[in-house]
Order: C-alpha cells, then structure tokens, then sequence
C-alpha cells in the first residue's frame, strides 16, 4: 500500500483498491478500528474525485457504518447509514428519469419517421432535366 500511494499517489483506483482489500482484511477479523482509517482515506478521496454524492461512496459508507455500529458509534452509524440511503434514493430518480427521457426520444424519433414517411408518399417526383418526371420518363 505505502508504495502504491508513495507511486501512484491517494487517487490512483490502485491504490483505492488496495485500501478497500486492506479495509475487508480487517473487517473480516474484526479489526474494526483499524479498517476505519482506510474506509475514510477511500471516501475522502472518492468525495473530491467523484462528488459527495457519488454512486461511489456507497459501498465504502456502508462498511463504514457498520464499523461505526460495531464500535457502539451509533448516532455516526445513522448518520452514514442516512447518507447512503440519500445516495441511493438520488440514484434511483437519476436512472428513471434517464428512462423517461430516453423514452421520450424514442417517440419523438418515430413520430419524425412516420412524418418523414407520409411527407415521401405524397411529395412530387422529381424533376429530370427538361421538366419531366422520372416516373414519365421511359413512356
């Protein structure tokens, strides 16, 4: 990890991903205390890169929160618990409203088909050199 961070620097997803293996060795041992200080380093870095509302953050927070709880901190467990929770609610309405506009497109798409299509049905033939149709042109 030092050389990655000393190599790559804090932000690097090398480094990030180091921190996270390190943080899950401890959780799994239940080193709670000691898998906090790299869950932090990951979501400082996450929150000036990606945002303080970034996708992101959720799977840090959560494992942050529940070292929270394991360490009795619970009002921070809540509160972390209340962050994650707004991340994925914000998500959420991101992705829908996403589908809508794609579906609005859509149609809008099609109807500009159907539009173009009735608009070459009954639009004249054109015009050859001479005044005459292309259609009139072999008789």
């Amino acid at each position: 990890l030092d050389v990655r961070l000393k190599r790559l620097g804090p932000a690097h997803p090398k480094t990030l991903e180091s921190l996270s293996s390190l943080a899950d060795f401890h959780m799994a041992r239940k080193s709670h205390k000691t898998a906090e200080k790299p869950l932090r380093a990951i979501v400082e870095v996450r929150e000036k890169i990606d945002g303080a509302e970034s996708v992101a953050l959720v799977a840090p927070l959560e494992s942050l929160a529940v070292i929270l709880e394991a360490t009795d901190r619970t009002k921070e467990a809540e509160e972390v618990a209340a962050r994650v929770k707004t991340i994925r609610e914000a998500e959420k309405k991101a992705a829908e409203e996403a589908k809508k506009a794609t579906e609005e497109a859509k149609k809008a798409a099609d109807e500009a088909r159907k539009t173009a299509d009735a608009a070459a049905k009954i639009a004249p033939a054109p015009q050859q050199p001479g005044g005459q149709a292309k259609a009139a042109v072999g008789k």
